[in-house]
């Protein structure tokens, strides 16, 4: 079933719900679609998932309990409910006024932060993505489901289109760095501009879409959020802004190892999404955040 806002609006209706607003933004497998919907005097934000696509259990059980330990003003938002229907997740979360959504934009969660707050916006982004990193991974075989790095490089590499500048070189680099990299932290793993909005009123941070969440290799929020602010908002200066933060923010000792940790996940980053994004836009970002990673970011880091 092909989910245009349409279809997954008679979803919806069929479920009860009255459909407010639809939010689509991105292209063909890499859109996504949200809507704003009511019930029972309720209102919520409805974001879709396909249905392979399941809320990991921990989330709900272990996890869910210690978000109201976070930082002041990050808040994670959980969903109210679920419904799994043909073949389509749909999660429910309470809307909130402050959402940035509405009939007249299309639009929801796009980069909108001012940016006299960026700074702070940043800062907020790393102390949520170090609390996750410090909860507890939650068992072997999930973390053995998440993480074999061989198999998931050879995979990349029967993916990998033969055109994709210096793909070669980047796989070998992968293969090779991958060896010596062992250390995982729980992680949001889709941490994202699109995925949270920012309050100005009370310069804080919601973070929706957590689905995802599960053991990574170190660093892997960092280097996701940051090669997301290039290749999909088109803003290269906050990347490379963010990616400073992350480095400045660690110990002497620690930037070494957080260097090599974020550059890895970072190629792997871009070359996973070379091969999911097909429009030439996209692909030209992904390009040139590949090339300057291979030719500059050593000398960016020396630099801080």
């Amino acid at each position: 079933m092909l989910a245009t806002p349409a279809k997954l609006s008679s979803i919806l209706e069929q479920l009860g719900y009255k459909v407010e607003a639809s939010l689509v933004h991105g292209k063909n497998q890499t859109r996504y679609i949200h809507f704003v919907v009511t019930k029972n005097g309720c209102k919520y934000f409805c974001k879709v998932n396909r249905g392979d696509e399941v809320f990991e259990e921990h989330i709900n059980a272990g996890l869910a309990k210690n978000f109201g330990k976070a930082p002041t003003g990050i808040y994670f938002m959980t969903p109210a409910k679920i419904e799994e229907v043909k073949g389509f997740s749909f999660y429910f979360y309470p809307y909130l006024d402050q959402m940035p959504v509405s009939n007249e934009s299309k639009k929801f969660a796009d980069f909108n932060v001012p940016a006299q707050d960026i700074p702070n916006y940043f800062n907020k982004v790393l102390k949520a993505i170090e609390f996750i990193n410090q909860q507890e991974l939650i068992t072997n075989r999930e973390y053995e489901r998440f993480n074999r790095l061989e198999s998931k490089i050879f995979n990349l590499a029967k993916s990998i289109p033969a055109d994709v500048p210096h793909g070669l070189v980047f796989l070998k680099y992968l293969a090779s760095e991958g060896e010596g990299l062992d250390k995982y932290y729980l992680s949001i793993n889709d941490i994202q501009p699109q995925n949270m909005f920012w309050v100005n009123k009370d310069k804080s941070l919601h973070i929706f879409d957590l689905e995802a969440i599960g053991p990574k290799l170190k660093y892997y929020d960092h280097a996701h959020f940051t090669a997301r602010l290039w290749y999909i908002h088109a803003r290269p200066e906050y990347a490379k802004k963010f990616l400073a933060m992350t480095l400045k923010s660690l110990a002497k000792l620690d930037q070494k190892e957080a260097f090599h940790y974020i550059k890895f996940n970072l190629i792997y980053i871009l070359l996973r999404a070379y091969t999911t994004y097909k429009d030439e836009p996209s692909r030209n970002k992904i390009e040139q955040m590949l090339q300057w990673i291979r030719k500059d970011l050593l000398q960016f880091v020396n630099e801080l």
